[in-house]
């Protein structure tokens, strides 16, 4: 939960996790003498409300099925400010004792070094491979939304807003190539990965965003930029997303820009004006199909 209240620095959290849980844990005693953070919201009607959120694709609202929406705790500022502070507590906690400890234990030998793990590497592409359970687990994610597709195909859109319905549409053009580049970037063949990403850049916010990832892995990090802000200018993506989205992704195009300033001669990034030009006749093949939909 710490990003959700913007606490950022999460370095104790990752490297010193039980220690940290600690540290928490005894700080929320010494507050409220009990491991439990205790509030008490004031007023849960003025809460933001939002809906929940299914893995299983079957449990998706639609079809007659209303949204499911619960109160929001992390809209209350308030609440949010107690919880990083409980959190800046236990960090500060923490770093004075690692201060500490570092301090009276003898200096490490620094020249043994530490022997990295040798990557998995396809023999083929001399891309990195993700492991054997995340390839079968990708696979299996592929064929059960090919699955979910075929029997969502008789009048998916019925009892739905315009906006769901839009956003139905788009959710049902990219899904299965979404998954198969996922699959096939986990199988260490890149290249494939990257064509299916970029055919969906248009319509689904999240192939940017691992367009934006596998290309700064590459070093190409120009290319990181520009599909970022590719995607903050897609006109189906505006339709889709609220001002929230664009606000996540104008804080990763900064990013990405300081990347692509700070690595600048080392920089490899290879998409043309005309992979550009490719994609904007495929955002306007895109915006006139959702501007044309018809619903029954």
């Amino acid at each position: 939960m710490a990003t959700e209240v913007d606490f950022r620095n999460r370095y104790y959290i990752k490297e010193y996790p039980e220690l940290f849980k600690k540290a928490l844990i005894e700080s929320l005693k010494r507050e409220f003498g009990s491991e439990y953070f205790e509030y008490e919201l004031s007023n849960i009607q003025k809460l933001k409300k939002e809906p929940y959120m299914f893995s299983n694709y079957s449990l998706r609202k639609g079809n007659n099925r209303p949204d499911l929406l619960m109160p929001d705790p992390l809209s209350d500022r308030k609440l949010c400010h107690d919880i990083y502070a409980e959190l800046q507590k236990a960090h500060d906690q923490v770093k004075g004792f690692l201060e500490i400890k570092r301090a009276v234990e003898p200096k490490k030998d620094k020249s043994k070094k530490k022997i990295a793990k040798p990557k998995r590497i396809n023999s083929k592409t001399g891309y990195p491979m993700s492991t054997d359970k995340q390839i079968k687990n990708a696979t299996e994610q592929l064929k059960l939304t090919r699955k979910f597709l075929k029997n969502n195909q008789t009048n998916p859109y019925k009892s739905r807003n315009s906006q769901e319905k839009i956003e139905d549409w788009c959710w049902n053009n990219s899904a299965e190539k979404m998954d198969n580049a996922d699959l096939e970037y986990k199988k260490g063949e890149w290249d494939k990965a990257e064509k299916l990403w970029l055919a969906c850049v248009a319509i689904n916010y999240r192939a940017a965003n691992r367009l934006r990832i596998m290309y700064q892995k590459e070093h190409r990090f120009n290319d990181a930029v520009q599909i970022i802000d590719f995607a903050i200018d897609s006109p189906v993506l505006r339709k889709v997303n609220n001002d929230s989205y664009v606000t996540d992704f104008k804080k990763k195009l900064e990013t990405a820009e300081q990347k692509s300033m700070k690595h600048e001669n080392e920089d490899q990034s290879k998409l043309s004006e005309e992979d550009f030009e490719k994609l904007n006749s495929n955002s306007d093949y895109w915006f006139k199909k959702v501007n044309n939909i018809t619903y029954s």
